[in-house]
């Protein structure tokens, strides 16, 4: 929605507002630091939703992250 309106409040990737990626239900949050169209050709993206996809959790024990990680707040 950023993009259409050209306005972003907090950070972004040039399309989409971090806090339009935010869902309440969600168990964990987590940023990549790409552009909106360079998620597609990130590594550490793909590493990231495949872990999840696996293990339901986007950190693993002993791994380094090289993102942001926020979990859910309780």
């Amino acid at each position: 929605m950023g993009q259409l309106l050209g306005v972003f409040d907090g950070p972004n990737d040039g399309t989409v507002s971090v806090a339009e990626t935010r869902w309440s239900g969600a168990a964990e949050h987590c940023e990549v630091y790409v552009s909106h169209t360079g998620l597609t050709f990130s590594a550490t993206a793909a590493t990231l939703a495949a872990r999840f996809l696996r293990s339901g959790s986007f950190t693993q024990p002993g791994a380094e992250t090289p993102i942001k990680l926020a979990a859910r707040a309780q």
